[in-house]
């Protein structure tokens, strides 16, 4: 099963990242009425919910993938903003 994940495995473009829309390799700032809060959108194997970084099968992400500035999501029942979008590595 392991050998099947890594042939799978493709390296993350932060230069495909460009500030119009959420995609993977993107740290995305939001804000809210429970103030602002940064996520970072990767792969499974980098997910870190405790600090902010969450893989793009998750449900928060896929919320937030192909979005752009200025567009409102749904988090955790707190309707937040999409204020910034910038490439994860930066």
């Amino acid at each position: 099963e392991i050998e099947g994940d890594l042939r799978r495995v493709q390296p993350i473009d932060f230069s495909s990242v460009d500030g119009t829309e959420v995609r993977v390799g993107s740290r995305v700032l939001l804000q809210g009425g429970g103030g602002p809060r940064t996520l970072t959108i990767l792969g499974p194997w980098e997910s870190d919910p405790e600090q902010s970084v969450i893989s793009y099968e998750s449900e928060l992400a896929v919320k937030l993938l192909a979005k752009g500035p200025g567009d409102v999501v749904d988090v955790q029942g707190d309707e937040m903003t999409i204020e910034k979008i910038e490439p994860a590595n930066s």
